[in-house]
């Protein structure tokens, strides 16, 4: 059993595969016990997750609740802080300092009772923060999207603490539809009158139907889109897609020069889509002198969830899925009753995606980590029961601290 166990995590060497996805290959290899490649050797790609607890419910030896860490080239996203989320980012290769942008799927505690210390931590850290604009010292800027209630929880939070947080600016961004609103439960009537704490704003995000369901718009910086869409849960939770704007094709520099147009500046202009005017006045448009764009990177991060088909179709093609497996299918209907999923389950939602690289986590304690013997139940077992109905061998059960860099993809 234990060589059957082994074979599918057979995989060519990471010097030997020379094709794009060559990191997301081999991240089944290097997340077994004997590491392939050392996590601090794993080179840095802009586009990272980071999984900083991989348990549901209750922290064990072995690991934290929910919390992972997409790591950007300037910044750090948390989707989900269940209880020593800090900790865990302490001992992580992330810089503390960085985060600026926390997703919650839902409000269950193990995925939000570590957020108010996290932003404390980073109130301490910002003492000294400069608005990049005006160089002069104000609170640092920080966004928290969710659902509905969530700026109850933190306002409760840090005014029954006496919380001050005089140096973050914190807006609270629930995602909300007409449905939402008009069931309101009893802790948000309860909180509606509270006294707002100074450093915490509320702002509403509306779904929108695109056609294929609803959708919501969280997040659009002109380098990065998120979306949101809703699962199926024992309260409501989310599901966030994060991806890529296309990276601008490479210019053509030999036609530059037999256009007679120089090195320099326009040359900028040109790459990001725009037009020049030639020396002989002649105006040229990037279209012109540029190779097609690259896709831009993608990953899919979704809450707890017995259903995740609302996500199928924002969440398609993406480079990973972070697809919760807190059960085997063996025991699907207690996990379907108590709003989770089984890895079978989870193989099927990335089949459905497209996915090209399925992360497990949110595992039942009842599951050691990678164990192949055939009488205990492990997440090995669990990543097989995943790949039977993901039809590709591309599955990994995450363990605390994994970290999946997402090369960039090359232009067509």
């Amino acid at each position: 059993m234990a060589s059957m166990a082994r074979a599918p995590w057979r995989l060519a060497p990471l010097t030997r595969i020379s094709e794009r996805q060559a990191l997301l290959k081999t991240v089944p290899m290097r997340s077994c016990n004997t590491l392939f490649v050392p996590p601090p050797q794993l080179p840095f790609t802009g586009f990272e997750v980071l999984f900083l607890g991989t348990g549901a419910g209750s922290p064990s030896v072995r690991r934290n609740p929910t919390g992972v860490c997409l790591r950007l080239a300037r910044s750090n996203w948390m989707f989900d802080c269940a209880e020593g989320s800090l900790r865990q980012l302490i001992k992580s290769v992330v810089r503390v300092p960085l985060t600026t942008k926390f997703f919650v799927s839902h409000l269950h505690g193990d995925h939000v009772y570590g957020l108010p210390g996290i932003l404390c931590t980073l109130d301490n850290h910002n003492a000294e923060y400069k608005d990049p604009q005006t160089k002069e010292k104000a609170p640092r800027p920080i966004d928290v999207y969710g659902p509905l209630g969530l700026f109850s929880y933190l306002n409760t939070a840090f005014s029954t603490s006496s919380t001050w947080l005089a140096n973050l600016k914190i807006t609270v961004h629930e995602l909300v539809s007409p449905e939402m609103l008009n069931k309101t439960s009893k802790h948000e009537k309860f909180m509606r009158n509270a006294p707002k704490h100074p450093s915490l704003k509320r702002k509403w995000v509306h779904v929108e139907s695109d056609g294929n369901g609803d959708v919501w718009n969280v997040l659009d910086d002109g380098k990065v889109i998120v979306k949101a869409a809703t699962l199926k849960h024992t309260v409501t939770s989310f599901g966030y897609v994060v991806e890529e704007y296309p990276v601008p094709g490479k210019l053509d520099l030999n036609a530059l020069r037999k256009r007679g147009l120089p090195p320099g500046p326009k040359y900028g202009t040109l790459k990001l889509g725009g037009s020049v005017e030639l020396p002989s006045g002649e105006i040229i448009h990037a279209s012109e002198v540029t190779g097609p764009k690259a896709r831009g990177r993608k990953v899919a991060i979704l809450g707890d969830s017995a259903d995740s088909s609302r996500m199928f179709d924002i969440a398609q093609n993406c480079d990973v899925l972070v697809h919760e497996a807190t059960l085997s299918h063996d025991m699907v209907k207690q996990a379907v009753h108590r709003g989770h999923s089984t890895a079978r389950m989870a193989g099927y939602a990335a089949k459905k995606m497209n996915a090209t690289l399925l992360a497990l986590t949110h595992f039942s304690h009842r599951f050691r980590h990678w164990s192949a013997d055939a009488k205990s139940r492990s997440t090995l077992h669990l990543a097989l029961e995943a790949q039977g109905s993901f039809g590709r061998r591309a599955v990994v059960p995450a363990s605390d601290f994994l970290r999946i860099p997402i090369p960039r993809l090359p232009h067509e």
